[in-house]
């Protein structure tokens, strides 16, 4: 099928530079605070609860991808990948 020619938009295009969002980002907290229904007064209730996600990286392909580059956690998603594969084998 055809398809128009159209030239790349910016958004698009990553350079040598490229970083994810998540590039050396400073460790999550041990509490969150998350919203547990409403006040009488129709305000939000508030509570903290413990932080239970992973504080570790899990992509692994984060050793040959170029966006992970000198980050502190590449290489972190690979070793919990073998982990688990470790574990399954037995």
């Amino acid at each position: 099928m055809p398809v128009v020619e159209h030239p790349v938009h910016q958004h698009g295009v990553r350079d040598a530079d490229y970083r994810y969002g998540c590039h050396n980002r400073p460790p999550f907290r041990d509490t969150v605070c998350v919203q547990d229904g409403w006040n009488d007064d129709g305000t939000r209730r508030v509570v903290e609860i413990p932080f239970r996600m992973s504080r570790e990286c899990r992509y692994d392909r984060s050793l040959s991808d170029s966006a992970c580059a000198g980050c502190h956690r590449a290489g972190s998603g690979e070793a919990y990948v073998a982990a688990q594969e470790a574990a399954i084998a037995g």
